[in-house]
């Protein structure tokens, strides 16, 4: 089993250098158009394209499939839509189903909840085209896929009627290049689809009505581009009743290249992400000159008072920081549990921080949907090395000794929970009948942790073990100190409140548009604003938690390790506040949808805490050192 799970990995990894492949074709090649997953921006439960009974699909063959794409429910199934290059066809007949009663049921749901098809030809997904009948002008929309049907009160009979669309306008757009044997071939740059709604049957099919031939003789493309309702009775969908489906298929020229043929798709408001950015590098700014200015100044100023205090013929009591020098790098309460969690946290920002940065290299191409998640998942096996290193790292600066027991904590507890709420998330799927994750690909999932990730981190946790100890610039004393009572405002419960606004309107408007890629269906492929977004929370988060940790051991409160790690993964409060509002603006109704969202960000949030918690407590670490190895000490 093991060895097939590292050849399936390995399998999937190589997908990820797609961008090395030949997307060109032969003219009059043969082209299979794929089918995604029904999916809704209302219920968020995906269905087989096959699920309401239409687009049959025989060999149920699936187009190059990865892990990434198998956890992600990205799938592409190739369907039945077969087109030549650079060969139009009118009105040609795909299928006529009967639709029975249940599936009669199953599409008047889907329609009611905004299901719509995702179709895709050479992985690039379908555009959505519209004609105004004002106007007489089409325009197109790259973001939404292609409903499945729409319904209208009839006025006669005081009921609604259900219209599904039965007949589909390809357009697809070549551009031409020349082969290196001189050859002509052509790329596919654009792809959009027109629906519509034709009462039909295979004797009497309504789209062959239609006037595609001009004056002089030619095709012309206008006059199949607007949808054929205007001018067509709508398919009602009606139980035991044959529904003929049909499509045409347009072939356009165009100047577009391969490499530029995402830019439709993915022109969101550059101006709005640049002001987040300029807004995140502002408030970065503002806390770094906030540190040298003001900070540093009355650092430098302690330790000259310190040193001239210890060595003088006046020396007068500590206070300040410097009178809790030998309770400050004390052994916290649990420390295994923080130092397992500051390994994961440094698993995960590795992971993320690198498959962003590939991302942004450009070895990954947008049509490549799965690769991102795959890549991340092998990189957070990987991994598990620098996981388990840093956390015997910590663990082993707090004198502990069971180094193999934090190892199996640092590579059993946070992925167990995730896992967990995996599987919870799976049932709710299967609950619905929607199509959830096979036990095959959860087993393989678990076997990736358990006999890849986890040995990695016990690897990495013995060399952590056998390296010497952190040097830390003060001794600990044998009784710890008394704290004196600390103003409101340092005390952990507020802290949190404030410190986490700080960070999080840092990266306020990347995280949206995260959200909407997320629960809106939006592609989101601009990983550079992400990749900043990232590094600007752990910035902002790492300097409000050193600020923070300094103001409380100048009250005498040294317990700092576990409230450097809550102050620095403040942000997720209002992430997880943020959350609750979008789930209202979802209008979410159903209660394992609900499971869905929640069980996600939950597993989102602690991502987001676990790394900026850790991060902020190594930083805060390496910064009390510095300072204490600065002044002059009995």
């Amino acid at each position: 089993m093991l060895e097939k799970v590292n050849f399936f990995l390995f399998l999937n990894l190589l997908t990820i250098t797609t961008c090395l492949l030949d997307y060109s074709h032969e003219n009059g090649e043969v082209l299979k158009i794929g089918l995604g997953q029904l999916k809704s921006v209302v219920t968020h439960l995906p269905f087989r394209p096959d699920y309401p009974g239409f687009f049959k699909i025989k060999n149920n063959k699936v187009v190059n499939d990865n892990l990434g794409e198998i956890i992600s429910g990205s799938k592409i199934i190739e369907s039945n839509f077969t087109i030549k290059l650079n060969k139009n066809e009118y009105c040609k007949v795909l299928d006529t189903i009967n639709i029975t009663e249940q599936n009669t049921e199953r599409t008047k749901w889907l329609i009611n909840h905004d299901y719509f098809n995702m179709f895709y030809l050479d992985k690039l997904p379908s555009a959505r085209g519209f004609f105004d009948s004002v106007t007489k002008e089409s325009y197109t929309i790259y973001q939404g896929g292609i409903p499945l049907g729409f319904n209208e009160e009839d006025n006669n009979n005081d009921m609604e009627e259900y219209n599904i669309y039965n007949h589909f306008t390809f357009k697809v757009s070549l551009h031409e290049v020349i082969s290196n044997t001189g050859s002509k071939r052509y790329e596919i740059v654009g792809f959009t689809t027109y629906p519509a709604s034709i009462q039909q049957d295979e004797n009497n099919l309504g789209c062959s009505k239609y006037d595609i031939k001009s004056s002089d003789g030619n095709d012309n493309y206008n006059a199949i581009i607007p949808n054929y309702e205007f001018s067509h009775l709508p398919q009602i969908i009606e139980p035991n009743k044959n529904i003929t489906f049909t499509y045409d298929v347009i072939f356009e020229r165009s100047n577009l290249t391969l490499i530029s043929r995402w830019d439709n798709y993915l022109h969101l408001s550059s101006e709005i992400h640049w002001f987040g950015l300029i807004n995140s590098n502002l408030i970065i700014l503002i806390f770094t000159l906030l540190i040298i200015f003001i900070f540093c100044r009355a650092i430098k100023k302690d330790i000259d008072l310190y040193n001239v205090r210890v060595t003088g013929d006046d020396f007068i009591d500590e206070y300040g920081w410097k009178q809790v020098c030998n309770d400050t790098f004390r052994k916290p309460i649990h420390s295994m549990f923080l130092s397992a969690f500051i390994g994961n946290g440094i698993q995960l920002f590795s992971m993320i921080f690198l498959s962003l940065l590939i991302s942004i290299i450009g070895i990954l191409r947008p049509e490549s949907r799965g690769n991102l998640l795959t890549l991340m998942i092998f990189m957070f096996v990987l991994m598990g090395t620098l996981a388990g290193y840093s956390g015997a790292r910590i663990y082993k600066s707090f004198k502990g000794i069971n180094w193999l027991k934090n190892a199996l904590l640092t590579a059993l507890l946070y992925p167990s929970i995730i896992y967990t709420i995996f599987i919870i998330i799976n049932f709710c799927f299967i609950f619905e009948g929607s199509e959830p994750i096979k036990f095959g690909d959860l087993l393989s999932l678990l076997v990736l942790w358990l006999f890849c990730s986890t040995p990695l981190v016990l690897v990495g946790a013995f060399f952590g073990n056998i390296k010497k100890s952190i040097k830390i610039p003060c001794r600990i004393n044998t009784c710890p100190t008394i704290i004196p009572p600390k103003p409101w405002y340092l005390r952990i419960k507020y802290l949190v409140w404030i410190t986490g606004l700080i960070p999080f309107a840092a990266i306020f408007i990347e995280f949206i548009y995260v959200m909407a890629s997320l629960w809106r269906d939006q592609i989101y492929y601009l990983f550079g604003f992400l990749w900043i977004a990232l590094n600007v929370l752990i910035i902002v988060s790492s300097e409000v938690s050193i600020i923070v940790v300094y103001l409380c051991l100048c009250k005498g409160d040294y317990n700092w390790w576990w409230k450097s790690f809550f102050i620095g993964g403040s942000s997720v409060i209002y992430i997880m506040a943020y959350s609750i509002y979008y789930f209202f603006y979802l209008n979410i109704t159903r209660f394992s949808t609900m499971c869905i969202y929640f069980g996600a960000m939950m597993i989102f949030s602690s991502i987001i805490f676990l790394i900026c918690g850790s991060l902020s407590t190594l930083f805060t670490y390496a910064f009390l050192i510095k300072i204490y190895s600065m002044i002059k000490i009995d």
